[in-house]
């Protein structure tokens, strides 16, 4: 009877349930430090999938510019144009970088949270008066600031990663 007693608690104790520890959140690809390295290309989502969000972005706008860069680079979007224009842009990029619409002068006149995909223009599109070119810039830790002195010097304290960026831009 002794021996039974025994068996039992030592059944007893191994039937215990112990609640599982609890599992490490899961951490997204090229977030944490150790992983800083941007996604292949086959991870960032093409221009076709970018421009797809036209439909929602910019109901009853037509595609302007589709195009891929990267982050540092400085591109035409609007040549000056004879009437005011209304512009949306949506983006992808390999890792988070800020957007500016830059002006005639170089200077930012409307901006982005910077990240991996977002849109300028959060409240609708972005206006222009008639005559003004705009150009599209993308802003990255180690890319370079045209419109910095020294004409393109990398920012300080950066590493000089490329960063790819595929961007679409709507007009009406």
């Amino acid at each position: 009877m002794r021996e039974w007693a025994i068996a039992a608690l030592v059944l007893a104790g191994c039937a215990r349930h112990v609640p599982p520890s609890s599992p490490s959140p899961p951490v997204a690809r090229g977030t944490s430090p150790e992983t800083s390295s941007p996604p292949p290309d086959d991870e960032l989502p093409s221009l076709d999938r970018v421009a797809a969000s036209g439909a929602a972005l910019a109901p009853g706008m037509r595609e302007l510019v589709r195009l891929e860069t990267t982050a540092g680079s400085s591109s035409e979007i609007l040549t000056p144009s004879p009437r005011d224009v209304c512009l949306r842009v949506a983006f992808v990029a390999s890792a988070p970088v800020a957007p500016e619409l830059d002006d005639d002068r170089g200077l930012p006149f409307a901006t982005a949270k910077r990240g991996r995909s977002g849109k300028i223009g959060d409240d609708g599109p972005v206006c222009v008066r008639r005559g003004s070119s705009v150009r599209l810039r993308f802003v990255a830790d180690g890319s370079t600031n045209p419109s910095a002195e020294g004409g393109g010097a990398p920012r300080s304290g950066s590493s000089a990663r490329e960063v790819r960026v595929r961007f679409v831009v709507w007009s009406p």
